[in-house]
């Protein structure tokens, strides 16, 4: 795995006629397209949040906590973010351990990101695309629906903070996956030439 400052790094990959571009904004427009979705997604995830946290004892801090208990939250954010894109990177081929995976920071654009420069099916980028979604705002907000206070009551609002900005931060994510489902059939490979995305449909005999 690599990583990378700046813009999304190009490769020497030169798309024939039988690699056909995937409709898709730049990454400003893309921003400005997704942070509705993220914000109706992250509505969702966090009113379901608000019904498991009405079963658990609020928060009343005093002394060395009340300055403890918000840095913690406020740390959190990196934290998400960094996990958020490493996860993309262990769902991708080989789980992320070979130098066509990359993890980077465009800072001009405001992106982090965590591409594979080979090819992969269409159905792995969804997993790809969708996994850090599932995993960091899905999953323990199912856990802990059922089990409200298992590890106790920071615990518990930490979670559902980091699961409801996850939601938001997935935002380019979930636009990546209708831009996928709408546009490249099932069974198609995909591959990526810095930001722009490319498919073809797979050979009869692959």
């Amino acid at each position: 795995m690599k990583f990378h400052l700046g813009k999304i790094p190009e490769t020497d990959f030169k798309p024939d006629e039988k690699w056909k571009p995937l409709r898709e904004p730049g990454p400003i427009v893309m921003q400005l397209c997704a942070i509705p979705i993220g914000a109706i997604v992250a509505f969702a995830v966090g009113s379901g949040w608000s019904l498991i946290l009405h079963q658990v004892p609020q928060i009343h801090v005093t002394g060395h906590a009340a300055i403890a208990v918000p840095l913690m939250f406020l740390i959190s954010i990196p934290l998400v973010i960094i996990v958020h894109e490493f996860i993309h990177a262990l769902f991708h081929p080989h789980c992320g351990r070979t130098d066509e995976s990359a993890v980077g920071l465009w800072p001009s654009r405001l992106v982090f990101y965590a591409m594979f420069t080979g090819e992969h099916s269409r159905d792995r980028f969804l997993a790809i695309l969708i996994a850090p979604f599932f995993l960091i705002s899905l999953l323990p907000l199912a856990f802990f629906s059922c089990f409200p206070t298992p590890l106790g009551t920071i615990a518990a609002h930490l979670a559902a903070f980091c699961s409801t900005f996850n939601a938001l931060a997935a935002c380019g994510d979930l636009f990546g996956v209708a831009l996928l489902l709408c546009q490249v059939p099932r069974g198609a490979i995909t591959r990526n030439q810095g930001w722009r995305t490319f498919w073809k449909r797979r050979a009869p005999d692959s």
